[in-house]
């Protein structure tokens, strides 16, 4: 299960950008293949399914509870 999504996108390499699902799971985390297969179920296009997922504690948030994207993105692209 799910508890907290925040789907962000970075760089492919070839000046275009793919989806990463960072996910804060309820229990056992899933994997992409999973994730994948869920939002495709629910009719998601493939050019949109998240093609990385990053598991983490929490989303970092504004003191307005948004999520902060921008130290997501720096979080993918640094490792």
């Amino acid at each position: 299960m799910v508890k907290d999504v925040a789907l962000i996108g970075y760089p492919d390499g070839c000046g275009g950008t793919l989806a990463a699902a960072v996910v804060v799971p309820d229990g056992p985390p899933p994997t992409l293949a999973d994730l994948r297969d869920y939002l495709a179920g629910l009719g998601m296009t493939d050019w949109y399914l998240p093609s990385r997922l990053d598991v983490v504690t929490e989303l970092p948030r504004t003191s307005l509870g948004k999520v902060r994207k921008n130290i997501l993105a720096e979080r993918l692209n640094a490792g």
